[in-house]
């Protein structure tokens, strides 16, 4: 067991959640845990590519008066999800993906789910990442935020964590003008095609840059022989509420 799984093992035992979802395989994700206590108390969290809910079991640590917006198109994860927030009365989970278009598309899901995308992989995600080559395909739907929820529900600050392996633009360009309304994106990017069409990070950073975000920081980085392959970047509209 890696040092991060054991952190995050001994750490579960200070919550009954934690524990609760740990007995099926499901741990909060303490790596974003220096990012959330030191944001302004969110308002509204959305969390786009939410798999079992591990980061919303790591942010209402930090945000608990926060509304939660989940999406997962995976019934397996979604299930698990339920079963960890069960009883959080603030949260709504949509069993969709988000992209740029409202349609119905194949979804290929990997051997460990959290590695599924809409793209189709490249050889190198199953080299880096041994254990995560795709083992299915399904249709999803795929719908657009800005069709799916009302801008009157993203109470400020808004907190959104996007994770869904390289389709990051898309997912953006569906905010259309719901972007305006949020005040700090986390969202895991690379820097080497392990997803067919995938973005650069710099591609993510730059279309952020021109809406008026700035990033603020990078962390939870993976890094192969002194290369960051991928990290996760905190991007905020105003520095003054992170500095």
């Amino acid at each position: 067991m890696g040092v991060l799984k054991i952190r995050k093992a001994l750490r579960a035992l200070a919550y009954a959640r934690d524990r609760r979802a740990l007995a099926r395989g499901v741990a909060a994700s303490l790596e974003h845990s220096v990012v959330l206590r030191s944001l302004p108390a969110a308002g509204t969290i959305l969390d786009v590519g939410a798999n079992k809910g591990q980061f919303i079991l790591e942010a209402i640590k930090w945000h608990p008066g926060a509304n939660l917006i989940a999406f997962e198109p995976l019934e397996s994860e979604r299930a698990l999800m339920e079963y960890v927030l069960a009883g959080l009365s603030r949260l709504t989970i949509h069993p969709v993906a988000l992209g740029d278009e409202d349609t119905t598309v194949p979804f290929h899901v990997s051997s460990s789910a959290d590695s599924s995308s809409i793209l189709e992989q490249t050889p190198l995600q199953a080299e880096t990442f041994p254990g995560t080559q795709n083992a299915a395909q399904v249709e999803i739907p795929v719908r657009r935020l800005d069709r799916v929820v009302d801008r009157s529900a993203l109470t400020g600050p808004v907190i959104c964590k996007i994770d869904v392996q390289g389709f990051e633009m898309n997912v953006l360009r569906g905010f259309g003008s719901l972007l305006d309304a949020v005040d700090y994106l986390i969202v895991e990017l690379t820097n080497i095609p392990f997803y067919e069409g995938a973005p650069n990070s710099a591609d993510v950073v730059a279309f952020l840059a021109a809406r008026s975000f700035k990033m603020l920081g990078i962390y939870a980085m993976y890094i192969e022989r002194g290369v960051c392959l991928q990290a996760d970047f905190l991007f905020g509209r105003n520095a003054q509420k992170w500095l």
